[in-house]
């Protein structure tokens, strides 16, 4: 009776935590996806969104901070032409996060090793370099970023890691040939 107590605990915990599971793709975070328009993410996320004033019209990126499902997502958005009202349409160019809850659907979260996932995406279009970061001294064996070019989709997901051990995602449109 004991270990059926146990195990039923043991799945209820088990289905919590699988809910709490955000996933991270190719394409976005959730239901956040790259060339998602400002009004489409307002909608997901329930809040509208105050961008800059200063680049209402501008063709510059435009970056927000935006609470998803208890996640802190990093938005940028692009000018890409006209809505229907004739004002410039904001579209989702890039979004960052770093949180236990999210997942690839191969199951990499925060804390992955950056080897095991290499191995796990061997014949995919991947390409693994050091990550300079620009407010520390150079560090290539301590911080690197691995690209998963999707070129079906446009798009890339970006790896971050520290000491080889997963630390965030960033998910962006790919501009390169």
């Amino acid at each position: 009776m004991q270990t059926w107590i146990v195990l039923c605990m043991l799945s209820l915990l088990n289905a919590a935590h699988a809910q709490n599971i955000v996933p991270v793709s190719s394409t976005g975070i959730g239901d956040i996806k790259v060339n998602m328009t400002l009004a489409q993410v307002e909608k997901t996320i329930g809040q509208a969104i105050a961008l800059p004033v200063s680049h209402e019209e501008s063709y510059a990126f435009d970056s927000v901070q935006v609470n998803y499902k208890g996640i802190v997502l990093d938005l940028e958005f692009y000018t890409a032409g006209d809505d229907e009202n004739g004002k410039p349409k904001k579209m989702v160019y890039g979004l960052s996060a770093s949180h236990q809850s999210l997942q690839t659907r191969s199951g990499f979260t925060l804390g992955s090793d950056k080897f095991d996932i290499v191995r796990k995406l061997d014949g995919m279009y991947l390409n693994l370099q050091p990550d300079w970061r620009m407010e520390e001294k150079a560090d290539k064996a301590k911080y690197s970023v691995l690209i998963l070019t999707d070129g079906e989709n446009g798009t890339q997901l970006m790896m971050y890691f520290e000491n080889n051990k997963l630390t965030g995602f960033h998910i962006t449109i790919h501009e390169g040939c």
